[in-house]
């Protein structure tokens, strides 16, 4: 099977890559593009790279100004700046993409961060939030162990399950990444699961097997006993 080239951080016309997400219908492979003019937007990848879309779809007008002083490359606190986003004329400040020392990718007000005032992506505020799930005690749910079910199947290629999912691409949600984020989104479902069918072989699909693991495309099931 041919690899396809991974192109997360290149910059076509006014797209920057981001992220794949996925296969099209027809097996054409998509990816989430940032825009200059700061939306993100899902495009078919070999539009993008033959020039056939330069942007997002957006007809603002780009107004000609002077560019900012670039900043690429230099680390700031766990940040290291990408490349330039786009300036807030009414306020004067450059936005740029930083990519966090945890690998996150997100962006950020040049001079926040320059300032100290931003030192990561959020990925601080996350582990201090996963640190008192522990000591609630989550850690030892069947509701917790669900979601670490959902991350170890999409992100780790030593699982024998990853092929079936983060192998073909399939995903889930940034914010889920936080397990309160995945708590919050779908806690209130597992319960009324649990309590209409009770707690043994309770199990998280997607409806859809071809999209990505995300609060409308999940449903909670139960394992048939033999």
């Amino acid at each position: 099977m041919r690899t396809e080239k991974n192109i997360r951080l290149e910059k076509f016309n006014d797209l920057t890559a981001i992220e794949f997400t996925g296969r099209g219908k027809d097996g054409g492979l998509l990816w989430n593009f940032l825009c200059d003019c700061g939306k993100v937007k899902e495009i078919r990848k070999k539009h993008v790279t033959s020039g056939q879309v330069k942007t997002c779809g957006c007809l603002a007008k780009r107004v000609i100004r002077k560019q900012p002083k670039d900043i690429t490359g230099q680390k700031f606190n766990k940040l290291t700046a990408v490349c330039f986003m786009r300036r807030n004329e009414k306020t004067r400040s450059s936005t740029w993409m930083f990519k966090c020392k945890c690998g996150g990718l997100v962006v950020r007000v040049k001079s926040k961060v320059m300032m100290g005032k931003t030192v990561d992506c959020g990925c601080s505020l996350r582990a201090q939030r996963a640190i008192n799930a522990t000591k609630h005690g989550m850690e030892e749910t069947a509701f917790y162990h669900k979601w670490c079910d959902i991350k170890s199947r999409c992100d780790n290629k030593n699982t024998k399950d990853y092929k079936y999912y983060g192998g073909k691409g399939i995903s889930y949600p940034k914010k889920w990444q936080d397990f309160f984020d995945f708590f919050e989104d779908m806690y209130t479902s597992y319960d009324d699961f649990v309590s209409d069918h009770g707690p043994d072989g309770v199990m998280i699909n997607r409806i859809d097997k071809d999209k990505d693991f995300n609060k409308k495309n999940c449903i909670w099931t139960q394992r048939k006993k033999r």
